[in-house]
Formats: structure tokens, C-alpha cells, sequence
């Protein structure tokens, strides 16, 4: 029969003064000696600093964090929906086993997939969107999908916006860009423009500066799934290293440097949670 031990006085101490730990994660990209992206590395590959102080690095693997899909079905996609619906199709299934919730930006946004939706369905329901007639509505579906980002309680997650016409800036969405941001969410947004040239800084261009998302102008249908394509490539080599700190306090990302132990290689880093 088990009997538990006394622990000495002195022992006890020294496992009390000892500082808690807990763990952090950091999602970056590992780029090889040619500059081209790479998952080939594991948890003994990488060495983590945070505020100059090494940290033990507890796992490393290709990321797999929730990510929100949010296609425009309005009247200014609908010439462009047939294509839309097959890009964001082979998007999907480019980036990997990873919750995938779908939304729609409309005159009614909608959320037609939650993250607890298996793939399958998420596809289908992806199939079936339907126009949507009326003035879109594009900051009221991110907030739709912030919340069900929040809900999913993931340290990393992304938003992938498709827009077939640029959103426009408005002083009235300053409370919903600020719930977009506090969500924690990456912005990447797709924007089907008139024509090349400069423009004035609408609200989806905005949340991408302000989440170090990516923002990227098409000017034809054709260039929809060569954008996700780009977008699918850097997603599906982004790594999550998770390692461990004695500091509860949150942490700011320039704080943390990661390296990667392999000749000529160097880490990206894109966030610490």
C-alpha cells in the first residue's frame, strides 16, 4: 500500500521558489538557403530568445489553425461568382486539415459554415451560395466571423477575404474594425479593382496593415485563383513553435527572436500568442 513521504522542509522551498512556467507560441515561416519556404524541420531545429533569454522549445509543426473563408456573393460579383466559388473551392483543400469556417459578404452576411463544420459540408455549402442582391456588407460579415473566431478560442486563426469590388472606407465602422482586430485574427484580403493604380485606403486594406495580414489587387477574374494559390502556398508553410516562459505577462512579438539551426536558413517570424 502506498504511503506518501514528507518532503523536507528545505526541498519544499526550493520547488516553491522555483518560477512557473508556461507556454508561448510563435508562427513563422523557415526559409531554406534559396529563400523558398520549408516544413522540413522539427522542435530540435529551432532555438527561441525572449527578452534575450533562451527558452526551451517544446514543439514545432506545420500550422493548423482555424481559418474563416468570407466570399462576396453581392451584385458586384455576380459575373465573377462561378469563378469565386472555384477558387475559394481549391483554396480549401490546398491548406491542409484545419477547421475552415465559411461566410458570405452580402446585402444579408451570413456565417454558412462554423469551424465545427466537417470539410465535406463546408465545400458543399460552398457550392450552393446563391447571389445576394443589394449593397455589400463586408465589415458586418468580418465581425461575423471575428466572433466565431473568438468562440473557437485558437491562439492563431486568419481571415480570408474575396471581394469582387473594393469595400470603401467609412468613419462609421471604427467599432467593428477595432472588434475585428481584438479578435486576434490575420487579414487577408483579395480585391478585384477597376484598374491598376493609386487609390484611397479602404477599411479591408486597413485591417490587413493593422493584423500584418496580405493585401492583393486582382483586375480579372482569371486572377482569383492564382492569388489564393499564392495565399495557399504561405499558409501551408507557416509553422506553430510552441515553448515554454516563466513570464505570465503578455509578451510583444519584437521581443521574441526565433532562429532555425540549419545552414543558411533563417526564421520569419509573424507573431507570438
Amino acid at each position: 500500500m502506498f504511503s506518501p513521504r514528507l518532503i523536507a522542509p528545505a526541498l519544499l522551498a526550493a520547488i516553491l521558489s522555483q518560477p512557473a512556467t508556461i507556454g508561448r507560441t510563435v508562427l513563422a515561416t523557415v526559409l531554406d538557403e534559396r529563400g523558398r519556404a520549408t516544413v522540413d524541420v522539427d522542435a530540435d531545429d529551432f532555438v527561441v530568445r525572449e527578452a534575450g533569454q533562451p527558452r526551451e522549445v517544446l514543439t514545432a509543426r506545420v500550422a493548423d489553425y482555424p481559418v474563416a473563408v468570407l466570399l462576396d456573393v453581392s451584385d458586384a460579383a455576380a459575373a465573377d461568382l462561378p469563378a469565386l466559388k472555384a477558387a475559394a473551392s481549391r483554396f480549401i483543400e490546398r491548406i491542409g486539415d484545419r477547421p475552415i469556417a465559411l461566410a458570405t459578404i452580402g446585402a444579408h452576411p451570413r456565417l454558412a459554415a462554423d469551424f465545427d463544420t466537417p470539410r465535406a459540408a463546408v465545400l458543399e455549402r460552398l457550392g450552393a451560395l446563391q447571389p445576394d442582391p443589394g449593397a455589400p456588407l463586408p465589415i458586418e460579415a468580418l465581425v461575423q466571423a471575428a466572433r466565431a473566431i473568438v468562440s473557437a478560442g485558437a491562439p492563431f486563426s486568419s481571415m480570408v477575404v474575396v471581394s469582387a469590388a473594393p469595400a470603401g472606407a467609412s468613419p462609421a465602422a471604427t467599432s467593428a474594425l477595432a472588434e475585428i482586430v481584438a479578435s486576434g485574427a490575420i487579414v487577408h484580403v483579395i480585391e478585384r479593382q477597376a484598374r491598376a493604380g493609386v487609390r484611397a485606403l479602404d477599411d479591408l486594406q486597413t485591417l490587413t496593415q493593422q493584423t500584418h495580414g496580405q493585401f492583393t489587387a486582382v483586375y480579372t477574374p482569371a486572377s482569383y485563383p492564382i492569388a489564393l494559390d499564392h495565399l495557399a502556398d504561405r499558409l501551408s508553410t507557416e509553422m506553430l513553435v510552441e515553448y515554454l516562459t516563466a513570464s505570465r505577462q503578455p509578451v510583444a512579438a519584437d521581443a521574441v527572436t526565433v532562429g532555425v539551426k540549419r545552414p543558411g536558413a533563417r526564421v520569419v517570424g509573424l507573431g507570438v500568442r
